[in-house]
């Protein structure tokens, strides 16, 4: 069965300094996966969120390894984490019509990853999908946390999605290929880089790039009627 995957972290909003998401993402994520995902699937949560841990409600996975912010997300590569398919998907993505074909889509990449709207030969790990054993990958940055949290905090291989991509390369694999090369260009839409008036009603899924984040855009048409 498919693992529809997301982070929250505890840890990811003391290390920036701010509350930038709470609970209501994790609910709110959720919901738009049941009415919008039309395959079987099992969405789960990494956190160090007790609350989310404690409520029998969602499938949790506890984040053990206290990596600050989005570095995190490399707990998603754990060996034997999972064992089918893994969609993962950032907390503050809309979910606007049906992403069926994000399950469904045939490519002989190993692995899916957005482009990114400002650079755009580089890769963006708000929305991955992976098929193989990406062990190596936690297996390469554990052996020296602190050296790679340093070597990947800036451009242009910046932190998570930087490292996957540089070793990627080095390695050869696994093979990579973008979302949008696989999908119809209006499919994907990016918040604040390419939402203009209501040109958003012909996309599916909604991504975000930095601010202002959903819980501060509610009176947004696409927010107000999508992110519920």
């Amino acid at each position: 069965m498919l693992n529809v995957v997301t982070v929250y972290s505890i840890v990811h909003h003391q290390f920036l300094g701010e509350n930038r998401y709470n609970e209501e993402y994790v609910w709110k994520l959720k919901r738009g996966f049941e009415r919008h995902m039309h395959v079987p699937y099992k969405f789960i949560v990494l956190t160090d969120n007790k609350v989310l841990l404690e409520n029998k409600e969602i499938n949790t996975i506890p984040l053990k390894d206290g990596l600050p912010g989005w570095w995190a997300k490399m707990e998603l590569f754990k060996p034997k984490q999972f064992s089918d398919t893994v969609l993962y998907c950032d907390l503050d993505t809309v979910i606007l019509k049906d992403i069926t074909k994000l399950a469904t889509v045939e490519t002989k990449a190993d692995l899916i990853m957005m482009r990114d709207h400002q650079y755009p030969h580089l890769y963006n790990g708000c929305l991955m999908k992976w098929t193989i054993d990406l062990s190596f990958l936690y297996k390469i940055f554990t052996s020296d946390t602190g050296k790679y949290m340093q070597q990947f905090s800036g451009l242009p291989y910046l932190a998570d999605q930087g490292f996957i991509q540089s070793y990627s390369k080095k390695l050869g694999y696994p093979a990579i290929t973008f979302w949008q090369d696989l999908f119809p260009k209006e499919y994907f839409i990016n918040y604040p880089g390419q939402v203009g008036g209501d040109n958003w009603k012909e996309s599916s899924l909604a991504w975000w790039t930095w601010k202002p984040k959903p819980h501060l855009l509610r009176e947004h048409p696409m927010v107000a009627e999508n992110w519920i």
